[in-house]
């Protein structure tokens, strides 16, 4: 819902809602980030979080352009590259 009214570029996205619509979450925040924004997911391991958020997070750094990958425990973050 804040995502539907926000205006500004984001440089940290923090992610730790609904497990079950993390992708949603993304992508509605998505046209907000920088180069080099830092997104950052709570529950993204599979055995200290949720597989379903693990699953998703796994599957973009797959497909996003991203760097400085850092995990603990069930926290995952990453640099974003838009270009």
């Amino acid at each position: 819902e804040v995502a539907a009214a926000w205006k500004s570029p984001v440089d940290f996205l923090w992610i730790d809602g609904n497990h079950h619509q993390v992708q949603e979450d993304y992508a509605a925040w998505r046209p907000f980030l920088n180069d080099s924004s830092r997104v950052a997911f709570h529950d993204a391991h599979p055995v200290y979080g949720r597989k379903s958020v693990a699953d998703f997070v796994h599957a973009l750094i797959a497909s996003e352009q991203v760097s400085h990958i850092e995990r603990a425990k069930s926290l995952v973050s990453f640099e974003l590259r838009k270009s």
